[in-house]
């Protein structure tokens, strides 16, 4: 479903008419507008992986592929046109691109993995038709660190002076309370930017964002953002 003139087309609609889901609305960074997810899991995962330093650009629900044979149809509707109904129809969460490369994403909680575990099968099964997935869950996006994605995302990319900048980097050179950097008319806001873009670091994953939380200088890299299991090398774009 798209309610956004900006986002980009889905392969399939995820709020069936009649059904009691309650649907999660965000717009994460590096995706075009606002999107649509089926949980509140798959909503925290659009805004990890906008986050990402290693994340070029996403976009969810991005095509349908048959698991019968690997290929690729722009919807589950064309997939089904295509093979009379026939074919095995599996529609990935977010396709994900690491420059040039391409990794798709399933996101499932590990309660419904259990419950269907042929989920566990599509990593491998994509693999075998030459494309890469990987599967994301709860224990990967703890709630502490979707908790602090969640209070650094809306300040992405917010401008901070450059003096402002180095100044935060050279007091942060040793680690220095959240507190204690906002005194001198700077703001909360420009920390969490700073976090988001590499300047400052913190251990996202350990605790939740605070006023004792230490912060220390970074190398322009968030490395603490880097959660998702994206390998270091994925395949490119089929042609």
């Amino acid at each position: 479903m798209r309610i956004d003139s900006k986002a980009e087309p889905v392969a399939r609609r995820i709020h069936k008419r009649g059904m009691k889901k309650k649907a999660h609305w965000v717009a994460p960074p590096k995706c075009k507008g606002l999107i649509q997810t089926e949980s509140r899991l798959e909503a925290s995962a659009a805004i990890a992986i906008g986050l990402d330093p290693r994340v070029t650009s996403f976009r969810p629900q991005p095509a349908s592929f048959d698991l019968a044979t690997g290929r690729k149809y722009r919807s589950a509707k064309a997939l089904s046109e295509a093979t009379s109904g026939k074919g095995r129809c599996y529609t990935p969460d977010f396709e994900v691109k690491l420059g040039r490369a391409i990794v798709y994403v399933e996101v499932k909680h590990s309660a419904l993995i259990r419950k269907y575990p042929d989920t566990l099968l599509l990593p491998r099964m994509f693999a075998g038709f030459g494309w890469k997935l990987i599967l994301v869950d709860e224990n990967l996006l703890c709630d502490t660190f979707v908790q602090n994605t969640r209070l650094i995302w809306p300040w992405y990319g917010h401008a901070v002076a450059d003096q402002t900048v180095q100044a935060l980097q050279e007091e942060c050179r040793e680690p220095r309370s959240f507190a204690s950097l906002t005194e001198g008319g700077r703001t909360q806001a420009d920390i969490l930017s700073l976090l988001a873009s590499g300047h400052l670091a913190t251990d996202l994953a350990g605790a939740r964002l605070n006023s004792r939380s230490l912060i220390i200088t970074a190398a322009g890299v968030a490395t603490d953002l880097m959660r998702l299991p994206f390998p270091i090398t994925a395949e490119k774009p089929h042609a």
